[in-house]
């Protein structure tokens, strides 16, 4: 498997992106929301290579479901930056970010929405070091068609101990069969994602 750290790549994985004003773009589609339609929800976008919304999933949702399913809609509808391999080639990817909707009490207005990381869950957890050693540890990795981990990035270390925290996660991931993705041909395709490991004592 090939582990890097973010500072030492030319070209590093990247995960796709939504385009800017689709947050504003959803607000405008929700002008007439209530209360009764707040949300605060997961979603995770399946991206093309050209950037299509091959699938939109809600998770972990807080409060109104037909809200969080109008996320998915919308953002299905719309043109995603796809993610890239380490060589800079456009890749399928997933997008998992947070979409957030609430009025403001009887004003029938939408207050704010945001696409914002979902960084503070982790996806698996991985005992390492004490109790003072516990964090989360983002990781975006490369997984091959048939589930495992290839290639594995993590931020680059503030102190030298942490590389070796870095090479031990990534060694764990290799062992971590991930999803199967299918493209739009039914047949697995590598994909890019973001792993958040919460390391505990």
């Amino acid at each position: 498997m090939m582990f890097t750290t973010l500072a030492a790549l030319s070209a590093a994985l990247a995960l796709p992106t939504l385009q800017r004003g689709d947050a504003r773009d959803f607000i405008r589609s929700r002008e007439m929301a209530t209360e009764a339609d707040d949300v605060r929800a997961g979603i995770s976008l399946f991206v093309a290579p050209d950037g299509d919304v091959l699938s939109c999933t809600p998770i972990r949702v807080v409060g109104s479901v037909e809200t969080a399913k109008s996320a998915c809609k919308f953002f299905e509808r719309r043109r995603v930056s796809p993610a890239r391999d380490s060589n800079g080639q456009a890749i399928h990817g997933v997008l998992t970010t947070t979409v957030a909707l609430m009025t403001e009490p009887g004003s029938g207005q939408s207050a704010s929405t945001n696409s914002l990381s979902l960084g503070e869950l982790p996806d698996i957890q991985l005992p390492f070091g004490t109790a003072e050693e516990e964090r989360i540890v983002t990781t975006i990795v490369l997984v091959e068609p048939h589930g495992k981990v290839s290639e594995c990035e993590v931020p680059s270390p503030h102190k030298q101990e942490d590389e070796d925290v870095n090479h031990a996660i990534c060694d764990y991931l290799a062992t971590v069969p991930l999803h199967v993705l299918l493209g739009k041909d039914r047949q697995p395709v590598r994909y890019v994602r973001r792993v958040q490991v919460q390391l505990t004592g």
